[in-house]
C-alpha cells in the first residue's frame, strides 16, 4: 500500500488555516481529562520517582503550551514523587523551593520521595550537617500524613523533625548517619511505629543498632538490609516473622547465630560484601534457618563453603524446612552443565537453576515481592 506524501499527512495531523488564519491542531482539542491521562503515562508509574528535567519530567510538560500547562499544574498525580539530592557546595535554596512548589501542587495525592542529604556529611561533617537538612525534613513532614513511599539519606538527628502518625506510609528507605553513642538515644523517633501500612523496609549502607527500637518489624513483609552482620542479620530476622521477601548483603564477621525460623519468608538473597577469600561462618547462618514457605534462592557461593558438598547445606535446608524450593541462584559458582545437574539431582523440585557470576542486579529480579 502506498503511503501518501509526507507534507498531506503532516497537514492531517497539524490541521490547517482557518478563516481568521489560525491552525487547528486536533491534538489540543481532546478533552483536558484525557490530556491529563496522557500526561501521566509520560512519567514513570508511581512510586517511581521521574526526573527534574528532560522527557520525563512534569516540568516538560507543562512547557508545550498554556493549555497544556494548566492541565500539568491541576493534575496532582504529575507532581506527587520527587527525588533531592543536595551536593552540599550551595545553600539548597533552589532543591528547597523545588520541593515545596512539588508538594504543592501535589494536592492530596499520596507522596514518594526521596531525600539524600549524604554530601552534606562530606562537606561540612556529620555533626555540623543538621541544619541544612532541617528545612528540607520540615517540609516533608508538613505532609506526613501523605507519605507513602520515603527515603531518606540524612542525619540521623534530623529524624524526630518527622512527626507521626505516618498513616500511608508503605515503603521506608533509611541510610542515616551515626552519632556518637552519648547522643544517639536522643537522636532516635518514634514516628515510624505509628506507620500502621508499612510493609517495606530498607537499610542502605549499614545497618544500625538503633534502628532496632524505631520500626514496627512484627509487621513488615519485606526487608532488605545492604550492609549487616551475622549477629545482626539473626536479631533482626527473629523480629520480623512475617517477612514474605528478604535480601541481604552480609559483611564478614564470623560470630554466633541463633536459630531463626520465617514461616512465611518466600524468597531469600544473600550476598557477601566483597569477599578476598573464602570466609568461614557464613554456612552456620544457613544451618540456623529453618523456612517452611521458601520457593525461591538467589545466594553467593561463598555460603556453601566449607560443606563437604556444594549441595549439602541447601539440601539440609531445604530438608529440615520441608520447603518447595522452585528456583535456585548461586553467584560465584561453576557454570558446566554437570554443576547444575548435580543441583537438580540434589533437588528435584527446581524448576529454575542458574549458575554464574554475581551481578548489579543481585537480588533486585525479587524486589517488588512482599511490599504489599
Amino acid at each position: 500500500m502506498r503511503r501518501p506524501p509526507i507534507s498531506k499527512m503532516r497537514k492531517q495531523l497539524c490541521g490547517s488555516p482557518d478563516v481568521g488564519g489560525r491552525v487547528d491542531i486536533p491534538a489540543f482539542s481532546l478533552p483536558p481529562e484525557l490530556v491529563s491521562e496522557i500526561f501521566l503515562h509520560c512519567l514513570p508509574r508511581h512510586p517511581d520517582l521521574p526526573p527534574v528535567t528532560g522527557l520525563e519530567s512534569p516540568f516538560t510538560l507543562s512547557h508545550i503550551c498554556r493549555k497544556w500547562r494548566e492541565i500539568a499544574l491541576s493534575t496532582p498525580a504529575l507532581w506527587r514523587g520527587i527525588s533531592v539530592t543536595l551536593d552540599g557546595c550551595r545553600g539548597g535554596r533552589r532543591e528547597l523551593d523545588l520541593l515545596k512548589t512539588y508538594l504543592s501542587r501535589s494536592g492530596c495525592m499520596p507522596l514518594s520521595i526521596r531525600l539524600n542529604c549524604g554530601a552534606l556529611a562530606d562537606v561540612h561533617g556529620r555533626e555540623d550537617a543538621s541544619p541544612f537538612a532541617a528545612p528540607f525534613v520540615n517540609a516533608i513532614a508538613l505532609r506526613s500524613d501523605r507519605l507513602e513511599h520515603l527515603s531518606l539519606c540524612l542525619p540521623i538527628r534530623s529524624l524526630p523533625a518527622l512527626p507521626g502518625p505516618l498513616p500511608s506510609l508503605k515503603s521506608l528507605t533509611l541510610a542515616c548517619y551515626e552519632p556518637g553513642a552519648q547522643d544517639a538515644e536522643a537522636c532516635l523517633t518514634r514516628s515510624f511505629l505509628s506507620a500502621p501500612l508499612l510493609r517495606r523496609v530498607t537499610l542502605s549502607e549499614r545497618y544500625r543498632e538503633m534502628y532496632k527500637p524505631i520500626l514496627p518489624w512484627s509487621q513488615l513483609t519485606a526487608l532488605v538490609v545492604d550492609l549487616t552482620t551475622l549477629a545482626e542479620c539473626t536479631m533482626f530476622l527473629g523480629m520480623a516473622p512475617n517477612l514474605i521477601y528478604c535480601r541481604l548483603t552480609v559483611l564478614v564477621r564470623h560470630a554466633p547465630v541463633g536459630a531463626v525460623t520465617l514461616p512465611h519468608l518466600q524468597t531469600l538473597c544473600l550476598n557477601v560484601q566483597a569477599p578476598k577469600f573464602a570466609p568461614t561462618g557464613l554456612g552456620d547462618f544457613i544451618t540456623s534457618l529453618t523456612l517452611p514457605a521458601l520457593t525461591r534462592l538467589q545466594i553467593s557461593s561463598f555460603f556453601l563453603f566449607p560443606a563437604s558438598s556444594p549441595t549439602t547445606l541447601i539440601t539440609n535446608l531445604v530438608s529440615r524446612s520441608r520447603c518447595n524450593l522452585e528456583e535456585l541462584w548461586i553467584h560465584d559458582a561453576p557454570t558446566s552443565s554437570g554443576a547444575e545437574a548435580q543441583w537438580r539431582a540434589a533437588l528435584p523440585s527446581l524448576s529454575s537453576v542458574v549458575l554464574g557470576k554475581r551481578d548489579r542486579q543481585f537480588g533486585k529480579i525479587w524486589d517488588g515481592e512482599g511490599a504489599d
